[in-house]
C-alpha cells in the first residue's frame, strides 16, 4: 500500500454504512444462479462485440502492443490519494503482452525519466535508467500495469469472465446501449472478486462505456470507464481515450488516459517483458513479494 493512498483509504474506511458493492443490473440482482437464455445471449453479444473491435483472432496474432499515453487526473485529494504518478500528464511509454498481465511500462519525462516499472507472472519489478532490471516489491507496479493494460484490451479480454449474462438495454447521453454483466467466483459479489458491466453501443456494436469494482481498495469502491475516439489501427478499433468519470455524469471525471500513440506487433525480445522467467508471484500477494 502506498502512502498516497492512505488518505482516500482512510475516508473510506470511516464509512461504516456502506455495503458490498453490487453491480447485477435490476434484472439480475436478485438471481444467485444466471439464465441459461441470458448467459447465451451474453456470450453472443461479447463474440459480436469482438468482430466490431477486428476480431479476436487479429488481435490475438499481434501478441504484443505499445502506447504512449498520458493520465490526467482531476482534483487535489485525488492526486494525492490515488495517483501514482510524480506528476500530472506524464507521458509515458507502456509495452504489453497481449491477454497476459505482463507488461513494461518507462517514464519518458519527469524526474524518472529512462525509469521503468514492470511486472511478469504477477511479480514486479523496478528498472533504473541504463541499469539492469531489479525485482522487488513495487505496489504501484502490481495494481497500475496490470489495470491499464486491462482496461486497453477490455473488448478482447472480458469474455474471458466465469459468469457471462446479457442484463437488458439502456440509453445514457443520448445513446442506447447492450449491457452485458460479468464476474468470477459467484454470480453475486464477493470481497474478493471484481464485477463488471460492460455497456455496448448498439450503433456501432463496440464497447462504450465499462463499469467496475474496484475490490483492492474498498468493498463499495465501483467507477465507470468510457470508450471515445475510437480508430483503426493494424486491423483493431481502439479507443484513443479512455475517461474515469461518474456513469450517470460524464463530465465529473476522475482521470483521463489518452493515448498518443499505439502499435501493436512491436519487435522486442523477450526479455524485455520477461527480463527472469523463473520469477512468478501470486495475484492474492498484492505486490508484496517478488
Amino acid at each position: 500500500m502506498t502512502a498516497r493512498l492512505l488518505p482516500l483509504l482512510t475516508l473510506l474506511l470511516l464509512l461504516p454504512a456502506c455495503r458490498l458493492a453490487d453491480l447485477r443490473p435490476a434484472p439480475l440482482d436478485e438471481l444467485d444462479a444466471l439464465p441459461q437464455e441470458r448467459t447465451a445471449r451474453g456470450r453472443a453479444l461479447l463474440d459480436s462485440m469482438q468482430q466490431a473491435h477486428g476480431g479476436l483472432a487479429t488481435w490475438q496474432a499481434h501478441r504484443n502492443a505499445r502506447v504512449t499515453l498520458t493520465d490526467h487526473w482531476e482534483g487535489a485529494l485525488m492526486k494525492l490519494a490515488a495517483m501514482p504518478w510524480s506528476q500530472n500528464d506524464l507521458l509515458i511509454e507502456q509495452t504489453m503482452l497481449l491477454g497476459q498481465d505482463t507488461s513494461r511500462l518507462v517514464f519518458l519525462e519527469g524526474e524518472h525519466r529512462g525509469d521503468a516499472w514492470g511486472i511478469q507472472d504477477w511479480a514486479t519489478y523496478t528498472v533504473s535508467a541504463g541499469e539492469e532490471p531489479v525485482f522487488e516489491a513495487n505496489s504501484d507496479a502490481w495494481f497500475w500495469l496490470p489495470t491499464v493494460e486491462y482496461f486497453f484490451e477490455a473488448p478482447f479480454r472480458l469474455h474471458e469472465a466465469q459468469y457471462v449474462a446479457h442484463a437488458g438495454e439502456r440509453e445514457l447521453g443520448g445513446k442506447r446501449y447492450e449491457l452485458v454483466y460479468l464476474t468470477w467466483g459467484s454470480v453475486a459479489p464477493t470481497k474478493q472478486v471484481d464485477q463488471y458491466v460492460a455497456w455496448i453501443d448498439q450503433e456501432t456494436g463496440r464497447l462504450g462505456i465499462l463499469q467496475y469494482t474496484v475490490r483492492d481498495f474498498g468493498k463499495f469502491v465501483t467507477g465507470a470507464a468510457f470508450y471515445e475516439d475510437y480508430e483503426q489501427v493494424q486491423g483493431i478499433q481502439v479507443a484513443r481515450r479512455i475517461a474515469i468519470a461518474d456513469l450517470e455524469d460524464r463530465e465529473d471525471v476522475l482521470h483521463v488516459m489518452d493515448f498518443k500513440s499505439i502499435e501493436y506487433g512491436v519487435d522486442v525480445p523477450d526479455t524485455f517483458l520477461r527480463p527472469d522467467p523463473s520469477r512468478k508471484a501470486s495475484k492474492q500477494d498484492g505486490g508484496k513479494a517478488p
